[in-house]
């Protein structure tokens, strides 16, 4: 099995704690807060809930430094999220499980939920988080309580809804690279029994990239007099900056003692520059970057990204006395465009990528409980399409333009229950089912276009045109779990389950440049083991929860490899989407909160992950032998998260706070072949946080860093089109940066 080595050691923020640790006694002890969430359909504490989960509320997502969903991998150990090369949309890895795949045509692996309603595709993830209660994470298949598929696990998003209580606040902050950020709420009554909440998001910055424009290639074409020269674009010592605007509209409607309604409507724009990646070697061309800074970019193209997103939701919660039913109505929609370029000044390939989507759902349940068991009970709906078209410009390298279009949609319905049984006072045992019925769609393209008379696309891709017209797949699938959990005493809940998870199959969409690409991809299969503990101790103020779990992973959906050999000979190796063979993970878990006195608080956690590749699909057994025994993808074997906070007064109406949040992720590797170019580096991050507030907390002022220690890391990878073996264009992240935010609630 492959090996990777660590690059870094985590470092460690247990100095900091000694040293306010020796400064006061430990009789000034102070409780844990009791963490209450909805993972399960109704309100439990975190520490009964027999699997692994980890919830955060929006000051903590604060201190993190997290103020969008791409942000959130450093949120806990075991979750990855990144964005994509292309599209930038973000890609969710929850304990090694996800799919590095940049078009939107594809499921993914975590079912994401914003206020319960699921996003179908990534594409609808963009959207920054504010006027948030809480974020819940949920690790390993989850299908038996939620309509949506799923074998990595769930991530749900519950917004501030409103109440009766006038409620208003504004944060202001501003930060390097001239970021600006804008939040505010307003809520209260309308009247006796209905609620409003409004809630907006500005966020405008400056550009981290110093982009050099066609300064070098203005003009340059390789066959003059017929194909136009590289367009001229100046240089930007700011490109990459943000333009986006958030609205959020809800209402709450007691219409009787029994009987809630509650909705809410949407609205998202964002016309930010969409960051170039850098290349790290020659281009198809032979031209190399002007600089090795990564924050040094070229490109011919205005990074376009105009993206409008709107949906809403309806939920109707009635207490019929036996259980709780609830109705639950969601409605997302989008239109984008977007450009897109390979990281150099040439057009080896540029795209132009135009995204229309919807989706529906809609979920009928009922939620009860008896004196010997608690149970979920409901059916869901879902249809979403995909209508997308990209023209990818390859007028220097290919000399012509590859057209692929497709027209993506997807129905489905699903009935699932679990119930809790209770056996006695300390066991527990409960039984999950989700049955699942599926039909997918596509009718898809790709073509040639050659306005030139030039184009080489038909001799390098000698498949094309591809006009396969409409294609379906359908799949029936039944997924279950089986679990136990005891508690021997108050303070300890042990654990132990069983699941499976299931993740729909469906076609590739990328560049459709061969008749490989277009078999269809079966679903991948989870079978999930897990074994864990939840500690709380009643004498002092600690908190540990740990685990460990065996996941066995069958039809894994990966990219692999096809050479295409070209009517002139030209071998060119083209990524599809398909069914790679079979894996395993294994992993590891422990969570710690501790807080020793009033004031101070620290908490840890470590994911470790050891996933090998078991078998392989291929026809050539050298080319098996090669993948077998690897790692898989998007696996780090280390994973840790390190945060320490205090808080004390200042005099008779202040309060002081600091907050010092580190976390550490392994490398991975980026293919199934471990291709030592196709890596994603280790790094370590560190945030900081020093507010000053009244001692009512009406208003707080404070400065943050994030990125403190400027660690130069990038967050996604892939090979260089046309370019020669080992080159790659990588899309970094965000440097150090910094700045001071103000708050104040009205109310």
């Amino acid at each position: 099995m492959a090996k990777k080595v660590l690059s870094k050691r985590p470092a460690k923020l247990s100095t900091l704690a000694i040293a306010i640790c020796a400064s006061h006694s430990f009789a000034q002890q102070a409780a844990l807060e009791e963490i209450t969430v909805t993972a399960q359909k109704r309100e439990q504490n975190i520490q009964d809930i027999p699997i692994s989960i980890a919830a955060f509320s929006a000051d903590a997502l604060k201190d993190k430094g997290i103020d969008d969903f791409n942000k959130l991998g450093t949120l806990t150990p075991g979750l990855n999220l990144a964005p994509s090369t292309g599209f930038f949309d973000p890609i969710v890895t929850i304990r090694g499980i996800g799919l590095r795949f940049e078009e939107p045509n594809v499921s993914a692996s975590a079912a994401v939920h914003i206020d319960e309603v699921a996003m179908a595709t990534p594409s609808y993830l963009n959207v920054p988080l504010f006027d948030l209660e809480r974020v819940e994470v949920l690790k390993g298949p989850q299908g038996t309580l939620f309509g949506q598929n799923t074998t990595a696990g769930a991530i749900n998003f519950i917004t501030r809804k409103p109440s009766h209580e006038t409620d208003a606040y504004i944060d202001l902050s501003y930060g390097r690279f001239n970021e600006t950020d804008i939040e505010a709420a307003i809520g209260g009554s309308l009247s006796e029994n209905v609620a409003a909440r409004l809630a907006i998001k500005q966020t405008q910055s400056d550009g981290h990239q110093n982009n050099l424009g066609t300064t070098r290639t203005a003009g340059f074409t390789r066959v003059p007099g017929v194909i136009p020269g590289v367009q001229e674009r100046p240089a930007d010592s700011e490109f990459g900056g943000q333009d986006k605007f958030s609205t959020r509209f809800s209402l709450l409607w007691d219409v009787a003692d029994d009987i809630e309604v509650y909705s809410s409507v949407h609205y998202f724009n964002d016309q930010s520059d969409i960051p170039l990646v850098k290349l790290d070697g020659a281009d198809a061309l032979g031209m190399l970057p002007a600089s090795a800074d990564p924050y040094i970019v070229e490109g011919d193209e205005l990074g376009i990204n105009d993206h409008e997103q709107w949906g809403g939701q309806l939920r109707v919660s009635w207490d019929l006395g036996f259980a709780e039913f609830t109705s639950l109505s969601g409605y997302e929609t989008l239109n984008r465009h977007m450009e897109d370029s390979e990281g150099t000044a040439t057009r080896v390939l540029n795209e132009d990528l135009f995204n229309d989507s919807w989706q529906f759902s809609q979920e009928f349940r009922l939620v009860g409980e008896t004196e010997h068991a608690n149970w979920t009970a409901g059916v869901h709906y879902a249809e979403d399409e995909v209508d997308f078209f990209k023209r990818q410009d390859a007028s220097d390298s290919v000399l012509g333009f590859l057209d692929t279009k497709y027209t993506r949609t997807v129905e489905s319905w699903a009935l699932f229950s679990q119930v809790d049984w209770l056996i006695n006072e300390a066991l527990n045992i409960t039984t999950g089912v989700r049955y699942l019925e599926e039909d997918r769609s596509i009718d898809r393209s790709s073509t040639a276009f050659d306005p030139y008379g030039t184009a080489l696309v038909g001799r390098i891709f000698p498949d094309l045109p591809i006009i396969p017209g409409k294609d379906s797949i359908s799949a029936e699938e039944l997924t279950w779990r089986l679990g136990l959990d005891y508690r021997p005493t108050e303070e300890l809940l042990v654990y132990a389950s069983v699941s499976e998870g299931y993740k729909s199959g469906g076609f590739d969409g990328s560049g459709i440049t061969s008749n490989a690409a277009l078999e269809p991809f079966d679903g991948e299969e989870l079978l999930a083991y897990e074994a864990g503990i939840k500690w709380t101790s009643q004498e002092i103020p600690l908190r540990i929860n740990a685990s460990v779990f065996f996941y066995d992973y069958d039809n894994l959906q990966a990219q692999a490899l096809v050479t295409i050999v070209g009517q002139d000979g030209t071998r060119v190796q083209d990524a599809i989407l398909t069914n790679a063979g079979k894996a395993e993970i294994r992993g590891a878990e422990f969570d710690l909160n501790w807080q020793p006195f009033e004031g101070l608080r620290f908490d840890l956690g470590a994911t470790y992950l050891d996933g090998e590749i078991t078998e392989f699909a291929s026809e050539d057994p050298s080319e098996a032998a090669a993948v077998i025994g690897n790692d898989t993808p998007n696996t780090p074997t280390l994973q840790t998260s390190a945060q320490i906070a205090y808080r004390w007064n200042v005099g008779e109406h202040h309060l002081a706070r600091v907050a010092l949040d580190y976390s550490y992720i392994d490398d991975v590797f980026g293919d199934l072949a471990n291709s030592d170019n196709v890596v994603i580096d280790s790094y370590e991050l560190l945030n900081g946080r020093l507010e000053l507030s009244s001692s009512d907390e009406s208003w707080t002022v404070g400065l943050w860093g994030k990125n403190l220690a400027d660690e130069r890391y990038y967050t996604s990878i892939a090979p260089a089109f046309l370019a020669q073996p080992g080159v790659v264009r990588r899309s970094y992240a965000l440097p150090r940066t910094y700045g001071i935010d103000v708050k104040y609630h009205f109310y």
